[in-house]
């Protein structure tokens, strides 16, 4: 079982599970309160993590202010660069001095607007091997444009994709683009010379969210050294 430390900081909850002391370390962006069921999920992964929740999830992890996309949608205000300030700052130093990790790679994960914010942290910041963007909000407005003009990270070996299989299925027309988005996103990291890879999960956007995030880590942590 893994050594488990909590620490709340004004905002947010961070939760710190540890492998051992040079085992990698994922950033995992959790958007539930209660992340019991996600930390069952992790707990028999070969790696610690840093598991960050109550977060402002259309605000925190949104790159770009981008307006309601269906009458009750409150829209994104696109705080992520204060977020990923947090994380750099506060969070990581933290956990990284907390724990004494001395840790051989580092990754981020996300779910939904975790993934995206995964995905958009690893290609700007840096410094991480390993992304995983599970059933990630890809449709993002000129998120596609953002990674087209990216350089790749030195440091970045792999990423992974999931979508639900049923994901598009909606009549909205901004949501019903992640598909095609995701796909290309893909491979766009495919010409910059990043190993990807692409999974179809059973459902819609609601299912498994735990699974399919503790999927791509399992994932991500064989193909890290390949």
């Amino acid at each position: 079982m893994k050594t488990r430390i909590e620490r709340f900081f004004i905002n947010k909850k961070a939760t710190l599970l540890i492998e051992g002391k040079s085992s990698p370390l994922f950033i995992v962006n959790a958007y539930q309160d209660d992340i019991s069921p996600l930390i069952s999920a992790l707990e028999n992964l070969h790696a610690s993590f840093l598991v960050i929740n109550r977060l402002r999830w259309d605000d925190d992890l949104t790159p770009w202010p981008v307006p309601p996309i269906y009458p009750s949608d409150p829209g994104s205000k696109g705080e992520a660069a204060a977020f990923s300030t947090f994380l750099n700052d506060e969070a990581l130093p933290w956990a990284i001095s907390e724990g004494g990790l001395l840790p051989a790679h580092l990754g981020i994960a996300g779910y939904s607007l975790g993934g995206l914010f995964a995905l958009w942290e690893g290609i700007r910041r840096g410094g991480y091997a390993a992304i995983v963007s599970a059933s990630g909000s890809l449709w993002y407005p000129d998120f596609l444009e953002f990674l087209s003009a990216s350089e790749k990270p030195p440091s970045l070996m792999c990423t992974y994709f999931s979508l639900g299989n049923q994901e598009a299925n909606t009549c909205n027309k901004t949501l019903r683009s992640v598909g095609e988005k995701t796909l290309a996103a893909r491979e766009l990291l495919e010409q910059k010379g990043v190993r990807t890879v692409f999974v179809s999960e059973k459902g819609n956007h609601f299912v498994d969210g735990e699974g399919r995030l503790a999927r791509g880590i399992a994932w991500a942590l064989q193909n890290v050294e390949k």
